[in-house]
This record gives C-alpha cells, structure tokens and sequence, in this order.
C-alpha cells in the first residue's frame, strides 16, 4: 500500500477489503460473491461516516450516490450527475422514519429544487441511482420509480411519502431487462447504506433465543437447509417459524479488534455467545469458533452479520443443492 492511500472503513454491508491497485487506492471493494463486486469512492475530505460517496458495479455501468441532503457541495464532490435518475429522500419527522421516492431528468437539478423546498427541510440523507444512456428514457424511470416505491412499501422499514407512483407498463423484455438492472441496483444501494427495501423485524427483548428452551419455535420438515457460502466460513442453518436457526458445528469468525466498522449489535452478540460458553475453540485456528448448540436469530441477515463478525447481505444463505442425492463410499 502506497504513502498516500488511507484505509476507508464504511459501515455498510458487506465484506470489505481494501485495495491500493492504481485509481482504486482510495475505493473499498464490497464483494458479494457469485462474480459480483462493488466499488465505493469516498474522497478523503468527505470520509465522515455520514459523508457523501457514490458506488458502482464492476463495469461501471450503474451507479449509486449517496449523501447529506443539506450539503450539496458534498454530492458534487463525488460527481452527482445532471442525468436521468430515481432518487430517495430519507429522513425522520415526529419520530417515524420518512422516504420520498422520486425520478427526474437531471438529478443534479433535482435535488437543488428539494433544498428550496420548505416541506423537505426534515430530510437528512439524498440517495440517487443512475444507469447506462441505453436505459435513461423516461419510461424506464418512471418504471423504477414505481418498483422501488413498492419494494419500499412491502419492506415496512419507512413510511412512503409524497404522491403515490403511476405503475408503467413495460414490453416482456424491457421488463426483465430492467428487473434485472434493479437487482443489481438493490445490491448497490445495500452496500452504500440505503437498507430501506429490506424486510424489518423488531428482534424481541433477548438478542439471541437458544431454541431448546420451552416454549420454542419448532422445525418445519419442508425447509430448505441453508449453507453460509463466506470467507471459506462453515455453518448451515435453516428457517424456524419467525427465527432462522444455526445449527451445531457451524463456524463464527470473532470481530476483530482492528476493524472499528463492525456494528456494535454485531459485537455485543458474538459477546454474548461467548458469555454463555456456546462457542468451543478450534484446535489450530485463533481467530473462529465452533457453535456448539443450535441457536435461533431473528433474521437470516442477523445471523450471517453474527457468523461473519462483519457486514454481510443475507445472500450468502443459499439453500444445500440436494440433486447428487446419497453419496455411497465403500
């Protein structure tokens, strides 16, 4: 690493790594696995955790901005573009979280008519998302717009503000084309801090509920085993009524020390498992631990988080593939 790169931690979601190869030394790189990766710029003046920063996919060819609603110099800082764009405004007012889901066609310009707005004074955090010139018709931004109004709607994280959207209706393949670019969007988004499309649970008073305890939640037969596929970790686990189960055996690699980006909740969970002697040692490794019982969190995305002893999307569940069947060695 050369004299003048700094390490960035975001804490956002996902596996971070820091990379020093030519213009990306001042860039995080969030892998995701299955090929996919997220580079997040975030210019050193700006480095706040609440700072503007814009990520984009491996081929540049989407792009994410987030920052202060108030700081408009800061969303320049970081390219905020005067293209086509679906855009959030997220704040609180009278202690309930808000969201204002909107397209433009130029979201530079945009987001300086919202700062006049007296109404929109309460907002905190302007996110922006854009995509190649093949996609900025209006068509494709109104489509948008009415799909990540939904996405918010169903997550139940926020409430929506604002008039509600007018659906679009899209050719079959513009459709799949553009549902597929949202994908690929939400992964972005999830990674510079937007976690608004992602359903939201109240965990229950005890962060981590011990399943054999009377009265728990019981095993559904029919649900699918899930493997953790992260950082060469081990463990499986499987949906239990309202909690996703762990399973005995599975590995959990402890928070490091040196990595000040770890949520806290993180950290006071992987605490508390260790408190109760639920996480034995495993001969020649320093830095893991084997879950000795069966332990229930309240989300998939929880338990990956607590397993990981980082930010990781709940995607790194993915179910056991059953079709080799049993395997027989003689």
């Amino acid at each position: 690493m050369s004299k003048n790169t700094k390490k960035h931690v975001i804490s956002t979601p996902g596996e971070v790594e820091q990379s020093a190869i030519g213009r990306l030394d001042e860039a995080t790189l969030c892998s995701h696995g299955h090929g996919r990766v997220t580079v997040i710029h975030r210019p050193d003046s700006l480095a706040a955790p609440n700072g503007a920063r814009v990520a984009e996919n491996g081929l540049g060819s989407i792009k994410v901005f987030s920052g202060p609603f108030h700081r408009p110099e800061a969303l320049r800082a970081v390219g905020l573009p005067a293209t086509p764009a679906v855009y959030m405004l997220v704040g609180e007012r009278n202690g309930s979280l808000e969201v204002y889901v909107g397209e433009t066609g130029n979201a530079r310009q945009r987001h300086a008519e919202h700062l006049k707005d007296p109404a929109k004074r309460h907002f905190a955090t302007f996110y922006a998302v854009t995509w190649p010139s093949l996609m900025q018709s209006k068509e494709f931004a109104r489509y948008r717009q009415a799909r990540y109004a939904a996405l918010i709607a169903e997550a139940s994280r926020a409430r929506l503000v604002g008039a509600p959207p007018e659906p679009v209706n899209l050719s079959e393949a513009m459709s799949a084309m553009t549902e597929a670019a949202i994908e690929e969007e939400r992964h972005l988004l999830w990674d510079i801090g937007f976690n608004l499309l992602e359903p939201h649970r109240r965990p229950p008073s005890g962060e981590v509920r011990i399943p054999h305890e009377k009265g728990a939640s019981t095993v559904d037969p029919a649900a699918p085993t899930m493997q953790f596929a992260h950082c060469g970790l081990w463990a499986w686990g499987l949906q239990c009524d309202d909690r996703f189960i762990v399973l005995p055996g599975s590995e959990f690699r402890l928070v490091s020390k040196s990595n000040p980006g770890v949520e806290n909740i993180v950290r006071r969970r992987q605490a508390l498992l260790q408190e109760r002697r639920l996480l034995a040692p495993i001969t020649g490794v320093k830095d893991r631990r084997r879950l000795t019982v069966a332990v229930g969190f309240w989300t998939a995305s929880i338990a990956a988080r607590v397993i990981a002893g980082s930010h990781v999307h709940s995607a790194a569940w993915r179910p056991v593939d059953r079709d080799g069947g049993l395997v027989i060695i003689d």
